[in-house]
């Protein structure tokens, strides 16, 4: 696959605009489509653009799949991050390059690719940032920029998503799935080695982070060409809410009772089927068979310490202190904290609290 974004031709960009996103953020004031035209329309030349606002996901992902034989070199994802996972997973393998205008409440990805939040400096990013590619998670043949969730993560998600959307009964029937998950017996094949753990909950990272910023693997990075499986082993159902919780907003938290394993391909097979999420999407159940497409979208990226490699594609990484990435990991979050500083976030305590009789099972895993 070559980039998509040949200095000696013109740039013609599809935007597929959400017009529902952002509608717990206040740095979006106005209507979504004239807030992205106006971030475009400063743009240097040559940049040409068509907006496309789809009234549906499978409108949305069929105006980016065929966004190539209609003339386009760029598909532009201008939402949160269920629209750049959705119009993603149509360009895995395109000649295409993805672009990112985030409009929504999170932006995981984005932070992760050292895109900022301002929508005139992403938009300059279109044209001004660097082709990087990244990687890409599958999950039962459904693709995922994120995560990956089995079991108890994937029922704790749901709920949140029930919350979020004000569905009381998706609500109720999320919550009485987590109340009665149990620890099970797993069998993980991890680049064909195998391996049985007991445990209720399960995460493949692509990136960082996850729903409301939690940041379920600090040490992730977007082009290293691997996933990380996490194994949430000896946790009771309170301790797991509550390391959510700590990591919510982007802060970092090691736990060592989290095993990390880096992996290409993984399959996961349980004693009962497991739920399992791609990202917003429900991927069937367990087994899950699990692979990274190493590569596989082309996007366009500033500075980010998230990205392997950045110093040989010609971005200067943020220097980091010897011995590990945190002090310039931490140093990109409060560039991040301030872009994100009139961002209204649902409390991720109050979510959680909000899960109810989980909180006092004290069964141990």
């Amino acid at each position: 696959m070559t980039s998509a974004l040949d200095p000696l031709r013109p740039r013609r960009a599809l935007v597929i605009v959400n017009a529902r996103a952002g509608k717990k953020a206040l740095h979006l004031r106005r209507d979504p489509v004239a807030a992205v035209r106006a971030a475009l329309d400063v743009l240097p030349q040559p940049f040409a653009y068509d907006i496309v606002v789809p009234g549906s996901p499978a409108e949305a992902a069929a105006a980016a799949r065929d966004a190539s034989s209609a003339g386009y070199d760029m598909v532009v994802a201008a939402g949160g991050d269920g629209t750049l996972s959705l119009i993603a997973g149509q360009l895995v393998g395109a000649d295409l390059t993805l672009g990112i205008l985030p409009l929504g409440s999170a932006m995981n990805v984005a932070r992760s690719l050292g895109i900022p939040r301002d929508l005139a400096a992403a938009a300059r990013l279109l044209v001004e940032g660097t082709p990087r590619r990244i990687d890409i998670g599958s999950v039962n043949g459904v693709y995922f920029l994120e995560t990956a969730m089995i079991g108890l993560t994937a029922e704790l998600f749901e709920v949140g998503f029930a919350l979020d959307d004000k569905q009381p009964r998706r609500l109720m029937g999320a919550l009485a799935q987590a109340w009665r998950r149990q620890p099970v017996e797993l069998r993980l094949t991890v680049d064909g080695r195998a391996m049985n753990v007991r445990a209720m909950a399960l995460t493949v990272a692509n990136t960082p982070y996850t729903g409301m910023e939690y940041a379920v693997d600090p040490d992730a990075q977007v082009n290293d060409g691997q996933l990380d499986l996490l194994v949430y082993r000896h946790f009771t159902k309170l301790q797991l809410l509550a390391h959510y919780a700590s990591t919510a907003f982007g802060h970092e938290r090691r736990q060592p009772r989290i095993s990390r394993l880096p992996a290409r391909e993984i399959r996961i097979e349980a004693s009962q089927p497991l739920p399992v999420m791609a990202d917003e999407t429900p991927a069937g159940e367990t087994p899950a068979d699990i692979c990274v497409v190493a590569g596989g979208l082309t996007v366009m990226a500033g500075t980010s310490p998230f990205l392997a490699g950045a110093a040989e594609a010609g971005v200067a990484a943020p220097r980091r202190r010897v011995g590990g990435p945190r002090t310039a990991r931490r140093a990109a979050e409060a560039d991040d904290t301030r872009q994100r500083h009139g961002v209204v976030r649902t409390s991720a305590v109050t979510g959680i609290a909000s899960f109810g009789g989980l909180l006092w099972n004290p069964r141990i895993i």
